[in-house]
């Protein structure tokens, strides 16, 4: 006699399945892709929305009486000759230098400046640049890059100090005019004003140190120790951002201000290559765990948006 044949119970839920998107891992993979590509792109424009504000209160500090005169645009614009020269009369009329700030999407800062002496160093925030007689264009970037437009020629310099310096300056020397002849361009001048003695400057290395390193370990803790592996943001903060002084100067100035600590290079750098060893041992403890993250997991999603974070906040 032929047995009946019994259907075996389906254990899968074709429903849930495909709601979940599990049946399209490709699929939702690229969404969540997008979504942390956006989410970099929202923290890219606050990063520029934060430093045209640090770079305005910093000049709002005030400049020498008669020097320079401010103004400053709310939304960004092009701004020509005409509306500066307006300004020029209306702001201050016997300052030596006017200068009008606004920024957009892509520049933290950018200035139009009248200068009235051949040459004249301007304070336009993280740096006193120089510039000639008539109007002059500057623009500043994330990277710590400045560029200056003025009769027609276009010189950029970087005035960071990260250890990745020799890269920012190509990088810098292609934004200006190449010489047709074998002469050199004509340098960028200019005077950095240390962020750890500003009020307002230190503010951006202050969030980049401090937040993200409250975010992964809150995350940690939820989440598993697999976050650890975002603890390799700090390396390339070094790297990538002012070397010492985005971990040791800024950060920690108060131990320096205070006299815990001799202000020197040796104990600057000491304790720059102890925290680097120290976030180092703690991305290595996170790749520990990395095979118990289920795969395709938003724990993976959340360490790459970490990793991606310092190129959001420096380009």
């Amino acid at each position: 006699m032929k047995p009946k044949s019994v259907p075996l119970p389906n254990l899968y839920d074709e429903a849930k399945i495909r709601k979940s998107g599990l049946r399209y891992p490709a699929r939702r993979s690229f969404f969540i892709l997008v979504q942390v590509l956006a989410l970099l792109t929202a923290v890219r424009f606050l990063n520029q929305t934060l430093l045209w504000n640090v770079f305005r209160m910093e000049l709002e500090k005030g400049s020498p009486p008669g020097r320079e005169a401010y103004a400053f645009l709310e939304v960004a614009g092009r701004m020509d000759r005409v509306s500066l020269q307006l300004t020029a009369q209306t702001v201050r009329p016997l300052a030596e230098a006017v200068v009008i700030g606004y920024h957009d999407f892509f520049h933290p800062a950018r200035f139009l400046i009248r200068g009235g002496k051949p040459l004249s160093f301007v304070d336009v925030g993280p740096a006193l640049v120089a510039v000639g007689t008539g109007v002059s264009s500057v623009t500043l970037y994330a990277s710590d890059i400045v560029k200056i437009g003025a009769g027609g020629s276009i010189r950029a310099a970087y005035f960071g100090d990260s250890p990745l310096a020799p890269v920012f300056r190509r990088l810098a020397r292609n934004m200006g005019d190449r010489p047709e002849s074998a002469k050199p361009a004509e340098p960028v001048s200019f005077l950095l004003k240390p962020p750890e003695i500003s009020p307002f400057l230190r503010i951006p290395p202050l969030l980049y140190f401090f937040l993200p390193g409250v975010l992964i370990l809150l995350l940690a803790a939820f989440l598993g120790r697999a976050m650890f592996c975002a603890f390799f943001y700090y390396l390339e903060l070094f790297f990538i951002f002012s070397g010492k002084k985005a971990l040791v100067s800024v950060p920690f100035s108060w131990l320096f201000r205070n006299q815990f600590l001799e202000s020197s290079d040796l104990w600057t750098w000491g304790i720059a290559v102890l925290l680097l060893l120290l976030f180092a041992a703690g991305g290595t403890v996170g790749l520990l765990y990395w095979k118990k993250i289920e795969r395709g997991s938003l724990e993976k999603w959340i360490i790459l948006f970490f990793l991606l974070l310092p190129l959001a906040l420096r380009f």
